[in-house]
C-alpha cells in the first residue's frame, strides 16, 4: 500500500508540472497565429510510438528515459525545467499503468477519468469551466477530450484542451493551451494535432514491449546505481509485465538475468543474495533456450551476441559466486562459440591458461 501511495504521489506531481507553464508573462510572438499561414512539420520520436504535427518555428523539449515520458512543443522556447510557455502542448505518457495507477488494463475509462479529475482538482479557480466529450484518435482508440477555461492567480485567463486515452496498459494525457484571447486562433491547429497525431505504437508489439529495446537498460542502470528497495520492486514489476505480454521473448529474460545478477552483487551474503543468484541463472538459461528455439525472431548478429553474453554472465556467477571453476570454464567456452567475447577470452586465459 505504501508503494501505491508513492506512485500516486509521483503521478500527481507530474500532473502539477503542467500548470506552472503559464505563470510568468512571456511576450507573445510577433508573427501572430493565423492557422493558414503556419508552416507545419512533424515530430517523430526515436521509439516510433509518437508522431505529432506542429508549426516548424515552435520549440521541442523531450525528456526521454522517464516514466512518464514527457514532451513539450511550444511557441516559446523551453530549455530548463523552470522555463515556461504561453502557447503549446504538454504530453505525458505512462507505461505499465496497472502498476503506477492500479487500474485494470482493460478499464480505460476509469483510468482516464482518474487522470482528468486529478487535473481538474489542481485548478484552484472556483469559476473554472470544463466541457466533456469522447472522440476516436487516428488509430481508432477511444479518447477523452475536454475543453477547459480558468483564471490563473495572476488573473490571466487560460483556455485549452485536455486529451487522455489508454491502450495496452499505456496511458497518456495531453494538454493544449493558450491565453484565452488567442485560443480561437490556435483551435484549428490544436484540433489538427489531436486528429492527425499518433500517440501509441502501431504494430505487432505494444508500447510496453518497446521498453525492452529502448529504456530498460537505462532503468536497470539507474536502479542499480541509485535505487532503494522500492526501486528494485518497481523494476521487477516492469520486467514481469513485459514477460507476461511476451513470455517467449528471449531478450526480456536475458535482461532480467543481468538485472538480478547486478542486484546480487549489491547484496550481502544471505538468503536474498542466494535467491537473486538463482533467479539470474534461471532467466539467463531460459533466454539461451528461447534464442535457440526461435532463431528467426532475432537479427542473427544480435542473437549471437546476446547468447554469448548470457553464457559469459553465467560463467561469472559460477566463478565468483559459486566458486565452481569447472562450470565457469565451460560457460566461458560456450560464450566463445557464439562470439569472440573479449572478456570471456581474457578470463579463460587468466584463470584457466586457455590462451589462443
Amino acid at each position: 500500500m505504501v508503494l501505491k501511495f508513492l506512485h500516486l504521489f509521483i503521478l500527481w506531481l507530474s500532473i502539477v508540472v503542467s500548470f506552472p507553464l503559464f505563470r510568468i508573462n512571456i511576450p507573445t510572438c510577433a508573427y501572430g497565429a493565423e492557422y493558414d499561414s503556419l508552416t507545419l512539420t512533424t515530430f517523430n520520436n526515436d521509439r516510433g510510438d509518437i508522431s505529432i504535427t506542429y508549426p516548424n518555428d515552435w520549440f521541442i523539449k523531450e525528456i526521454k528515459f522517464n516514466n512518464p515520458y514527457t514532451l513539450f512543443i511550444s511557441r516559446e522556447k523551453i530549455v530548463e525545467k523552470t522555463d515556461m510557455f504561453k502557447v503549446g502542448i504538454s504530453f505525458y505518457k505512462f507505461f505499465h499503468q496497472s502498476w503506477y495507477l492500479g487500474f485494470p488494463r482493460n478499464d480505460y475509462k476509469e483510468a482516464v477519468n482518474f487522470m482528468v479529475q486529478g487535473y481538474l482538482e489542481e485548478i484552484k479557480d472556483p469559476n473554472k469551466k470544463f466541457t466533456e466529450n469522447w472522440i476516436n484518435l487516428s488509430d481508432g482508440t477511444p479518447a477523452f477530450k475536454g475543453e477547459f477555461e480558468y483564471r490563473l492567480e495572476n488573473n490571466i485567463l487560460v483556455k485549452g484542451y485536455l486529451v487522455a486515452a489508454m491502450k495496452n496498459d499505456v496511458l497518456f494525457y495531453l494538454i493544449l493551451e493558450s491565453p484565452h484571447l488567442e485560443f480561437e486562433e490556435y483551435r484549428p491547429l490544436f484540433d489538427k494535432m489531436i486528429q492527425t497525431s499518433k500517440f501509441f505504437y502501431v504494430g505487432d508489439i505494444t508500447d510496453n514491449e518497446l521498453l525492452d529495446n529502448e529504456i530498460v537498460n537505462y532503468l536497470v542502470k539507474e536502479t542499480i546505481d541509485e535505487g532503494d528497495k522500492k526501486d528494485f520492486i518497481e523494476m521487477n514489476m516492469v520486467f514481469q509485465d513485459a514477460l507476461d505480454m511476451s513470455p517467449n521473448f528471449a531478450k526480456t529474460r536475458f535482461m532480467m538475468g543481468g538485472f538480478f545478477m547486478q542486484v546480487a552483487q549489491k547484496l550481502d551474503e544471505g538468503e536474498n543474495k542466494e535467491i537473486s543468484i538463482k533467479t539470474a541463472k534461471e532467466y539467463l538459461k531460459s533466454a539461451v533456450d528461447l534464442y535457440a528455439k526461435y532463431p528467426e525472431d532475432y537479427e542473427p548478429l544480435e542473437r549471437k551476441l546476446n547468447i554469448s553474453q548470457c553464457y559469459y554472465l553465467l560463467g561469472d556467477m559460477s566463478y565468483f559466486f559459486d566458486k565452481n571453476k569447472d562450470e565457469a570454464e565451460e560457460y566461458y567456452l560456450n560464450s566463445l562459440l557464439y562470439f569472440e567475447h573479449p572478456d570471456a577470452r581474457r578470463k579463460l586465459n587468466q584463470y584457466f591458461k586457455q590462451g589462443k
